[in-house]
């Protein structure tokens, strides 16, 4: 609905009243100025005074350092080029739906592994890891904990500094099949829809494992070798808390690297 200005016309301020106003406007104006100008914490943070002891240069409190630029190859600079060119993106989209197609559901009242037959929808899953991502799994080393827990290292050339760790979950969020017909999408199609990958794990956490993938796999095909390890450990139960995810591969790491042995972690799929 379109707003009309009102046409009532307001009761003015008397004549006396406004003129004392506008006499004392410069006034205010000029108070104003000088506070603005003379503040410590004005805008004028240059401005040089003169007084009985010469002039005063005011001097930078936050000084800029110089960047911090990585070492570089012409690969890694044609690797770091391609991440924003349309066939890394094509390829990528093709990654991370293929990855929401593998049905990866853990359900709470999950029984034990080896047991309880639902754990087996890992299984393909890892195996899908292994045939899109070739050169991952030539260099790094893959140790399987509790089955299912896929933890790949990658040996830095100096093995004085601590590990990097970059983590996430295989698992999704169960879907039943009763809310199937509410999704846009079938929920494990990865459809996309030249905007958005639609499915379970999209953005929970596929998304991050499959670029932490991608982001080793470049680095591997620019014959990089990183100087700090990197640990790649991805649990499959943390949307049912982790306990036999998360729950056996924080130990594992631990009895390897010790308390404090880690540089930086990077999680989103732990919560044991």
């Amino acid at each position: 609905m379109e707003k009309t200005l009102p046409t009532q016309e307001l009761p003015q301020a008397p004549t006396a009243l406004r003129r004392s106003k506008r006499a004392f406007a410069p006034v205010l104006l000029f108070l104003a100025a000088t506070a603005y100008y003379f503040s410590p914490s004005g805008l004028l943070p240059n401005v040089k005074h003169s007084g009985h002891h010469g002039k005063h240069h005011a001097a930078p409190q936050c000084a800029q350092p110089a960047p911090l630029v990585p070492a570089s190859t012409p690969k890694l600079l044609a690797a770091y080029d391609s991440l924003s060119s349309k066939t890394f993106r094509d390829a990528s989209i093709l990654r991370l739906s293929g990855a929401v197609q593998v049905r990866t559901e853990s359900f709470d009242d999950l029984g034990p592994i080896g047991e309880d037959k639902r754990w087996e929808a890992m299984y393909p899953f890892a195996d899908y890891l292994a045939a899109t991502f070739p050169l991952v799994h030539a260099p790094l080393k893959l140790e399987k904990v509790n089955t299912h827990g896929l933890v790949y290292t990658w040996a830095g050339s100096n093995s004085s500094l601590r590990p990097t760790i970059l983590m996430a979950h295989q698992d999704v969020v169960p879907v039943p099949d009763a809310t199937v017909s509410a999704w846009t999408h079938p929920p494990f199609a990865g459809v996309y829809d030249g905007k958005y990958i639609w499915g379970r794990g999209a953005s929970d956490c596929k998304n991050q494992l499959i670029a932490i993938m991608e982001t080793v796999e470049t680095l591997i095909a620019a014959d990089f070798t990183p100087k700090r390890t990197l640990v790649l450990p991805f649990g499959f139960d943390e949307e049912i808390s982790g306990r036999e995810g998360a729950g056996s591969i924080a130990p594992f790491l631990h009895e390897r690297y010790g308390d404090n042995g880690i540089a930086t972690i990077v999680d989103e799929g732990a919560t044991f």
